[in-house]
């Protein structure tokens, strides 16, 4: 037998929060109940759990309970501030544990009945957990024993009032909001209700959703006999339907009716006179009535005094096994004990009083749960970040923990989603624990904490009602749901709850829908009090994986000059409503900052291909694809979507997110409908898919996770620029942008997936230009061909290098109006780069002559410098602006200049071709001139990307061009460059080169960890780093049976590369494996194999 090795306790077992027990000490155990029940603890049950139990006095085994039911929302609300110790019952007489000795406590179910102040009867659902929890303490103190209370004399009623429900959970139809639905028909469904012992009518209510797309009746019948026709008011919902999928889904009705039968067969029935479209689903059923008291063998019910006056009942056949406890305290419950003739006599008759009569000869045993964590002692911390996690993923969040302590110098608290759960909702899965634990530090030092990370996907199926075998909500952390669960606009949910930490928050109402009309509740809407982020990992892998990222993403990178980019992509058609939010966001941004370069990839500026029948952009797909592998800070979305990509021209899908091998990192800004859904498990959403993708993708997302308005999305989204630049993390920009644009439920839709303590640029203007054409009187037209000065100073930097990029003025570009709902658009286009150079910076000093060429726009407008610095050691980096200048066309200058540029291939290999060009006037990089547009095209096909590959060494004269080749074909191959100079004199040269490519092969491979326990990488080194590869990997149980199997791809691969093996869901399966991984080249399609064992430590 394995025993479980208790945790010893001293002094600070729930300590911490709103649930301690004080001063403490002993062995903890948790043990969950689903109903409720008189609970059993005896030999035969604890020696499974605990050593040497026949040790234990059984005097001395507790029973403790923080409550049995969900939080209250309000943070105003009373909370537990202990554990309860409960009252038990014990037949033990001589302190040894017998084998005939039992403890017996009252567990109660979590989802709650009661009766109301009026006396009406109603039950609630907990929609987070089917469990309520309790805590067995075994320790030097004794037990608290329940009291009895003797029967008094008098006349006894043999009645009491009996209720009792059911409401199943089937379906969500949103998948969205915590409302679940039981039982669909069609035309007809029976429920069969059996009356035990009644004295009166049964009562009966039914709540039910008819789901028409037409009015439907709907006839009730009991026993044949017809009782009630009414109707089931019709649906406006078609999720097929471009406009209908949005509208209310349905709503509930509730009817009460009654029944004078014992046995009852309840036949509903549906029928839609004008359509074939029909049928309803039921929600619950309630059933009251008044019973007469009456023992029989394991009987488990709850009865409640008809009238409040009434304290004397007599139970019919009761006997030695017969008990009875009052209810009124589910930490206190006592016992009524019952008189020879069967009376007993409560203590106290109120609406909310009820009694337990139970069977004392069942035993029920409770299910083990775990043994509590008690190593936390909270009161002491003061965190500035709470990382909460799956106990599964803590290895993975301790190494992120351990880096922000180092990296950022802060105060980091990790902590398992189970530990939060044992210390402020008893044990339950709840979101409001989370909250809770939040608040209690918030409320210590409200400046202090400052960031909750939750690393962990989510579920709108809290409980797996659809008990799915992919879902394991024990590595979930929840978010919040909506109560709403039928409107698809304003059902939500979102992560913001945990950040209501404010006495008067925390009950967050919502509207209400009447008519099919939604009123909204903006006035009593919270704010944020805290920066909120998650990292939706489904595995440790995932976890592993994205954490890596992060820390990746967060070390000092010198050549950081990407992140000044901003590109802004919009959607076409519905009269141009999404370019037109892109240009004032636009216009909005430059008016924060002047610091960034803005990019515009707007969807009608490209040619549909496949119009009628299947629309595609793919021109405008590789501008996107292109923006993110020479790296954008921010790429803004604003347009149409779901959780499959972007637009009806498939501008961004789940393929191309797989595909993504950036090493430069964004920040999406998606104001597009549920393009990070990260709540439904049975889907990998794009905002998902972009954050784990291990090899590209995202470093975070702001990002939708149900369907918006557009309306909402221009006030959130403008609410983010107007806040850039104000905050030096994620978290923080983002809270400041939701605090300032909150409108009702809508705005929750917007969820940050990614760090929200992730260091973002800071924009300060810090390396000034001091002095602009000093040598022509700082006159501040510059024309063509004419040397100016610049003279400048930096505020940080002593010795290093900056780049100067000068941008010529914008002009207006017009869309191609495609579509009629989209007529052509008419924008401004950003500054366009004209020239570039890199100069030193000695004794916080830079200065150098700049002329300009004559490939810029006609006439005269408003130009702009950007400077990126770097000291000499590469650890400080600064940025600057300077747009007191105009840019004119008209020149009088003419260079004695008719010599192209020279144009010289420096090497060649199987890697890179390494090109020099040189002039002595100045090299034209401009795209604005299609005569001198510089352009390098490779066997006449492949045309290279000229900017990304190409630096200038010295001023604008020597350009140094480095153009990768291992993705050619082994053969020859031939370059064909062609550039112009600042007076225009074009060079072009064509060079012949070929590539050998040695036979494919896998080189070396690692596997670590193994053995493994739950996920294995495992790493291969190939011979042709910077090919395209297509990699397979197969892993085979000893009988030859596929056990797991990964099929990637990768563009310009590197050296080696990475699978991760994910063990974690598997099961039934043995403990060593033979792996087996194929490589094959696009190039050449010639392949390469490897094989090796592995073996899994279970």
């Amino acid at each position: 037998m394995k025993f479980l090795k208790p945790i010893i306790l001293l002094l600070f077992f729930f300590k911490a929060g709103a649930q301690t027990t004080g001063s403490l000490e002993g062995q903890w155990y948790r043990f969950g109940v689903k109903n409720t029940a008189v609970y059993t603890l005896d030999l035969n049950f604890l020696k499974n759990y605990v050593k040497d139990v026949k040790k234990v006095n059984p005097q001395k085994i507790r029973v403790f309970s923080a409550g049995p039911f969900q939080l209250p929302q309000p943070n105003s609300s009373n909370r537990s501030a202990t554990l309860n110790e409960l009252p038990v019952w014990t037949n033990d007489t001589d302190g040894r544990f017998d084998s005939k000795d039992f403890i017996k406590f009252l567990g109660v179910s979590t989802h709650q009945v009661g009766r109301n102040s009026e006396g009406k009867f109603y039950h609630q659902i907990n929609p987070y957990s089917d469990s309520s929890f309790y805590y067995i303490n075994i320790s030097n103190f004794d037990s608290k024993k329940i009291v009895s209370h003797q029967p008094q004399s008098g006349t006894a009623e043999p009645g009491m009032l009996y209720f009792e429900y059911e409401e199943n959970e089937y379906k969500n139809v949103l998948n969205s909001g915590r409302e679940w639905l039981g039982d669909f028909f069609y035309s007809k469904f029976t429920k069969k209700f059996k009356a035990f012992d009644k004295i009166s009518d049964i009562n009966i209510r039914l709540d039910i959703m008819g789901i028409g797309r037409a009015d439907q009746d709907l006839n009730i019948a009991i026993n044949n006999k017809n009782l009630i026709s009414t109707t089931l008011p019709l649906s406006y919902f078609n999720p097929v339907d471009a406009y209908a999928r949005y509208n209310r889904y349905a709503n509930l009705k509730s009817l009460v009716f009654a029944s004078e039968e014992d046995d009852s067969e309840i036949e509903l029935s549906v029928s839609t006179p004008n359509s074939a479209s029909a049928g309803a689903y039921i929600d619950s059923w309630e059933f009251w009535y008044e019973r007469q008291l009456r023992f029989s063998k394991n009987i488990n019910s709850i009865f409640w005094p008809k009238n409040i006056s009434e304290k004397q009942y007599n139970i019919k056949d009761a006997g030695a096994l017969t008990k009875v406890w009052q209810l009124d305290s589910l930490f206190y419950p006592e016992e009524l004990l019952i008189s020879p003739s069967g009376d007993f006599t409560m203590i106290s008759s109120e609406n909310h009083s009820k009694v337990f009569l139970f069977d004392a000869g069942q035993v029920i045993y409770p299910d083990f749960s775990g043994i509590p964590n008690a190593s936390l002692d909270l009161e002491a911390k003061k965190p500035q970040i709470l990382v909460i996690f799956p106990e599964k993923f803590r290895t993975e969040a301790q190494k992120l923990i351990e880096f922000k302590k180092d990296s950022q110098n802060l105060e980091v608290l990790g902590i398992s989603t189970q530990e939060v759960y044992d210390r402020f909702s008893g044990g339950k899965t709840d979101p409001t624990a989370i909250r809770d634990l939040c608040r209690f530090f918030w409320k210590k030092d409200n400046k202090t904490l400052k960031f909750l990370l939750l690393i962990g996907d989510a579920t709108f199926d809290y409980k797996n009602n659809i008990k799915a075998d992919y879902l394991n909500t024990r590595l979930m952390v929840p978010t919040y749901q909506s109560r709403e669960s039928f409107e698809p606009i304003y059902s939500y949910s979102s992560d913001d709850y945990f950040g209501f930490l404010e006495d008067h928050e925390g009950e967050w109402p919502e509207g209400k829908s009447k008519d099919n009309i939604w009123y909204s509740t903006e006035s009593e809407d919270h704010d944020l009090d805290i920066s909120i982020g998650r990292l939706p990992a489904k595995s440790q892998l995932e976890a592993k994986n994205v954490i890596n990222k992060i820390i990746n993403y967060s070390k000092f990178d010198p050549k950081a000059k990407w992140q000044n980019e901003i590109t802004f992509v919009a959607d076409n058609r519905d009269y141009n409503i999404h370019q037109q939010d892109a240009e004032n966001l636009s216009e909005l941004l430059v008016k924060q900052s002047k610091l960034t370069k803005i990019n515009k990839i707007y969807l009608d500026s490209y040619v549909i291909e496949s119009l009628e029948t299947n629309p595609t952009a793919p021109k405008a797909t590789q501008m996107l694809n292109n923006s993110l592998d020479r790296g954008s800070f921010v790429i803004n979305y604003n347009g149409h979507g779901s959780e499959e990509g972007w637009a009806q021209e498939k501008l961004l899908t789940l393929a191309d997110i797989l595909n993504w091998r950036n090493q430069k990192l964004p920040i999406f800004f998606t104001a597009t409908c549920q393009f990070g859904k990260f709540d439904n498990p049975a889907t990998v959403s794009g905002a998902e898919l972009s954050l784990l993708n291990l090899s590209g993708g995202a470093i975070a997302l702001l990002t939708t996770t149900r369907p918006v308005y557009s309306s909402t999305n221009e006030k959130i989204n403008s609410a983010f620029y107007r806040n850039f630049n104000k905050a030096s993390t994620l978290g923080e920009w983002f809270r400041l942008t939701k605090n300032e644009s909150i409108e009702g439920e809508l705005n929750r839709n917007f969820s940050l997936l990614g760090d929200p303590s992730l260091p973002i640029p800071v924009f300060e203007n810090q390396l000034k230009i001091s002095s602009f054409n000093r040598t022509h009187n700082f006159q501040k037209v510059i024309t063509p061909l004419k040397n100016f000065k610049i003279e400048g100073e930096s505020k940080n930097i002593k010795n290093g290098k900056v780049l100067i990029t000068i941008f010529d003025k914008p002009q207006s570009i017009s869309t191609k109006g495609t579509y009629s709902d989209g007529p052509a658009f008419k924008y401004k286009s950003e500054f366009e780069k004209i020239y570039e150079v890199i100069v030193n910076i000695k004794d916080w000093q830079f200065e150098t002559e700049i002329m300009l060429p004559t490939a810029q726009l006609e006439g005269v407008g408003k130009g702009k410098i950007h400077l990126f610095g770097i000291d000499a050691d590469s650890s400080i980096i600064e940025r600057g602006y300077y747009d007191d200048f105009t840019i004119s066309s008209e020149h009088s200058d003419i260079l004695q200049d008719a010599s192209p540029p020279d144009i010289t291939l420096v090497s060649k290999s199987n890697q890179a071709l390494n090109i020099e060009i040189f002039d002595l006037n100045g090299i034209v990089i401009s795209n604005i001139n299609t005569e001198t547009v510089p352009l390098i095209i490779i066997d006449d096909t492949v045309e290279v990307d000229f900017d990304k590959h190409s630096v200038f060494s010295d001023k604008n004269q020597m350009l140094q061009v480095n153009i990768p080749t291992t993705y050619l074909a082994s053969g020859k191959h031939k370059i064909r460059v062609k550039v112009a100079d600042f007076n225009n004199n074009i060079a072009q040269k064509t060079f012949d080169f070929e590539t050998v490519k040695p036979k494919l092969e896998i080189t070396g491979y690692l596997g670590y960890p193994n053995p493994f326990s739950s996920y294995i990488n495992l790493v291969f080194q190939h011979n042709r780093p910077g090919e395209n590869l297509e990699a397979t990997i197969k892993v085979y149980d000893l009988y030859g049976r596929i056990v797991a199997e990964i099929q990637n791809t990768c563009t310009l691969c590197l050296e080696k590369i990475e699978f991760g093996l994910d063990f974690e869901s598997k099961k039934h399966i043995g403990n060593q494996f033979l792996f087996k991984t194929w490589l094959r080249s696009n190039t050449d399609n010639t392949a390469a194999e490897a094989n090796g064992r592995l073996i899994f430590w279970k």
